[in-house]
């Protein structure tokens, strides 16, 4: 049976995948959450994710790469996921974008109200508003240089700031890492304990939906 099929069985009997390795989620009170926008929504593993742990009393701030799609509907389903979880302002960035956007994102770090994790607090705001466009694609990139890393399974150390992420392509990956510069926050990649193969990302992210 291929993995499409697989994806699809899945779906519709409403399965999670499962998580490769694990993070103390409760040792963090701020938690970037990244993921690149599949289908008009987040690959099926970060429902998981939301499943697995317990957000209440956290602060989530999305972040995604996308195609020209934004976030699409992905910031209401998380705070329908999350509602006893505050949520700040998340960025979007384009996969055309990525290769120029660190200065961007270093501003939109800049602009959350993140001095009570020891971080300076601006005046400037940034934008999480769901939008609605549309592409019929995967879009988080079309290269594949991050398949292969494993997790970084993360330990709750003088930071209280935790930046997860699932990144196919390695464009959701490098948007972490920056965060993870700027915030000094601990990186947790999230991979699927079965891993999606470069054959059949696309396939399988579509019948995921």
């Amino acid at each position: 049976k291929g993995c499409v099929d697989i994806a699809k069985e899945e779906k519709e009997s409403g399965a999670r995948p499962a998580i490769k390795g694990d993070v103390p989620v409760e040792s963090y009170d701020v938690i970037f959450i990244g993921y690149p926008n599949w289908w008009g929504d987040m690959p099926m593993i970060l429902y998981s994710f939301f499943d697995e742990y317990d957000f209440s009393g956290k602060t989530i701030i999305p972040f995604n790469t996308h195609g020209g799609s934004g976030f699409s509907g992905t910031i209401s389903t998380i705070k329908e996921l999350e509602p006893n979880a505050e949520m700040l302002d998340g960025k979007s960035i384009s996969r055309n974008d990525i290769q120029d956007a660190e200065q961007e994102i270093v501003d939109w770090v800049n602009s959350l109200a993140l001095s009570a994790c020891g971080r300076q607090n601006n005046d400037t705001t940034a934008n999480n508003t769901d939008t609605n466009a549309s592409n019929n694609n995967v879009t988080d990139d079309n290269t594949d240089d991050s398949a292969d890393i494993t997790p970084e399974e993360s330990t709750a150390g003088d930071s209280n700031i935790l930046v997860a992420y699932f990144s196919w392509s390695g464009n959701t990956q490098q948007v972490a890492n920056w965060i993870s510069d700027k915030t000094g926050g601990e990186l947790f990649r999230i991979i699927p304990e079965v891993e999606y193969t470069e054959d059949d990302v696309f396939d399988r992210a579509q019948d995921e939906l």
